[in-house]
């Protein structure tokens, strides 16, 4: 009898074994798809990154060109303004040389 008993006590081990085995490999499966998508994320974040850094890149060479742009529009803004200033004398002091009647 007692060897019945230890028989089913080892049969019982063995086959809680196995289910801890059967749970261990199905943890490992899930844990390398798991790895997997980690890495497909990574690296798909990766290319984003990159991508962004390149249209940054750009967007700072536009916006340095833009602001050149605006200088000198501002600088021929200013020029017109000082010859608008310079005709506008001009213009006063012949209006005041002429003659009232």
């Amino acid at each position: 009898m007692a060897k019945d008993r230890f028989r089913a006590t080892e049969t019982r081990a063995l086959l809680e074994i196995d289910r801890e085995r059967g749970v261990a490999a199905k943890l490992q499966k899930e844990l390398d798809a798991s790895r997997v998508t980690n890495n497909q994320v990574v690296e798909r974040l990766r290319s984003e990154a990159t991508a962004l850094q390149a249209q940054l890149g750009d967007l700072r060479q536009k916006s340095g060109m833009l602001e050149g742009s605006l200088q000198a529009v501002t600088t021929n803004r200013d020029m017109t303004l000082n010859e608008l200033k310079g005709v506008q004398v001009q213009l006063t002091e012949m209006t005041s040389q002429i003659p009232a009647f």
